[in-house]
């Protein structure tokens, strides 16, 4: 068996330039169990830092490990791990989903979105994937606050794998992702609500004339 390994390593610059500062490794990480794996799996902003574990897949002899997330916060002086995150709301008779995790990105320095693309394997429940959102409280620390998921309106739209890495400006995310059916790149439009302040799908493009091999990692947008 293999350890669970990886770790956030933390450079700041000085007057002689950038030098390490922290290594920071979640304790117990379990067996096969990998720290930051995916692109889009780690996410700094201000004094918080967030970082998705991934695990080594395909052995039938090993359970199936639940993904996780934790969230460092740095305290002045140094990066403190401030909590960790596990998909909760899971349906009766079924485990978490593996790819909890595959990618997040925090709204604000007290909002996190993580994504949850593997959803689609629980026996069919949420099959467009989810990002599930976490709210900081002053004194209540990161709690799960609701989730986000494909809404009725675009029950006949494509497979949209929401749950993939984003990018946000201000009250706008934007998911970019590959068709499951054909090579055909989509991106997802996240708006925040203005009656509730809550993430929803408010919209789908299709690039007509751009083939994807597979899901895009690095992009960006503005405005």
């Amino acid at each position: 068996q293999l350890d669970g390994w990886g770790s956030v390593r933390v450079l700041r610059r000085g007057p002689d330039g950038w030098r390490h500062h922290s290594v920071l490794t979640p304790p117990e990480l379990a067996d096969l169990e990998l720290l930051g794996l995916n692109p889009g799996s780690a996410h700094l902003l201000g004094n918080r830092i967030a970082v998705a574990t991934d695990a080594v897949t395909g052995r039938p002899i090993l359970p199936e490990i639940p993904g996780r997330v934790y969230i460092f916060e740095f305290n002045g002086t140094t990066w403190d791990l401030a909590a960790g995150l596990v998909a909760t709301d899971i349906p009766a008779g079924l485990t978490p989903p593996p790819a909890y995790g595959f990618a997040l990105r925090f709204a604000n320095e007290n909002e996190l979105l993580v994504g949850s693309p593997g959803d689609r394997r629980w026996l069919g429940a949420d099959p467009a994937g989810s990002y599930y959102v976490y709210q900081r409280h002053p004194t209540q620390g990161w709690r799960f606050a609701y989730k986000v998921t494909q809404p009725p309106a675009f029950e006949f739209a494509p497979r949209c794998t929401l749950g993939g890495p984003l990018r946000i400006d201000g009250d706008r995310a934007i998911n970019v992702f590959r068709s499951l059916q054909r090579p055909v790149g989509y991106a997802l439009e996240l708006r925040r609500s203005t009656t509730d302040g809550r993430w929803e799908l408010v919209d789908v493009v299709e690039f007509n004339d751009v083939r994807m091999n597979s899901r895009a990692e690095d992009y960006d947008f503005a405005g």
